[in-house]
């Protein structure tokens, strides 16, 4: 079992290989273009490396307090981010797309299509907080987790 010290270890390196591959994809470094699956990869274990952190977490505490934290670590600084941006690009963002961003509904994500990440990551929450809301056995919720992915996986996005 890793520890909780050690997988931050590992999503710390993930992080920087993923802004390692935008700086790639961008071509704001002038190395071999085929490097930035290095952020393909290290998205995919950051992913893997934060479900496993939140299966630990209902392990030890259960559900309790699952959204309120949630709602101070990913969705607030979200909305006051996109205000941000908002104001600083003022004139050149709609302030409809900025009501459809901080509400969830605006899938195109004109302010900043990188935010597509908060987007999933809540889409997980919601899935992870229903599924272990279920009444069965903790090995049947992971099981439930895969095939969930498994599902979106092979849906496809626009």
């Amino acid at each position: 079992m890793l520890s909780r010290n050690g997988t931050n270890n590992i999503k710390a390196i993930a992080i920087i290989l993923v802004m390692f591959g935008h700086l790639v994809t961008t071509k704001r470094i002038s190395v071999d273009f085929d490097l930035r699956m290095f952020a393909t990869f290290s998205v995919g274990a950051f992913l893997v490396l934060s479900g496993y952190g939140l299966t630990l977490s209902y392990i030890k505490n259960g559900l309790s307090g699952f959204i309120k934290k949630r709602l101070l670590t990913v969705v607030y600084p979200f909305i006051v981010i996109n205000i941000i941006f908002y104001f600083y690009f003022f004139g050149k963002i709609n302030t409809f797309d900025l009501l459809k961003t901080i509400l969830f509904i605006n899938p195109k994500l004109n302010i900043d299509p990188t935010m597509w990440y908060v987007y999933f990551i809540l889409i997980w929450y919601v899935i992870f907080f229903i599924i272990f809301s279920l009444k069965i056995n903790i090995k049947i919720k992971i099981a439930c987790l895969f095939f969930t992915s498994a599902l979106i996986y092979n849906i496809p996005v626009n």
